[in-house]
């Protein structure tokens, strides 16, 4: 059951990133042009088109925001400076992301060990009513 419950969340975590990718590139269509602050580790000058000027483009980008590597001066703050409305598509898909979908998941996972835990102490205390009654039977 927990595998279920992390295949439907997967499931509905790739459905929101699409959603926002889709409100993305249609919102960001006229913007892809506009040039976005130097990247100063590779020194290279990146436009919008190339962070949302497709879906795969766009799918790649939310991904690097959702494992929140440099989101928020490399892509969020630099585009929302342009088109502010993005805002209302990062942010939730930010907070969503890392605090809903992630305590889901660790939900599952202690859920499982848990159950665990739980066949681990039944099986503890069935060896040690045998024990006792070993010994029982030895008296």
């Amino acid at each position: 059951s927990a595998f279920r419950a992390l295949f439907w969340v997967v499931v509905f975590m790739m459905l929101l990133q699409v959603v926002c990718a889709v409100l993305l590139v249609d919102g960001l269509r006229d913007l892809r042009h506009v040039e976005l602050p130097m990247d100063h580790a590779s020194g290279r000058l990146y436009n919008i088109g190339d962070f949302f000027g497709g879906m795969a483009e766009t799918v790649f980008t939310l991904f690097q925001i959702l494992t929140l590597e440099s989101w928020c001066m490399g892509i969020v703050r630099p585009v929302a400076f342009h088109a502010s409305w993005t805002l209302l598509v990062f942010l939730p898909y930010i907070v969503f992301n890392t605090v809903a979908v992630l305590n889901v998941i660790t939900g599952i996972f202690v859920d499982q060990m848990m159950a665990a835990s739980k066949a681990d102490g039944d099986h503890m205390l069935r060896l040690r009513e045998e024990e006792m009654l070993s010994q029982f039977d030895q008296l």
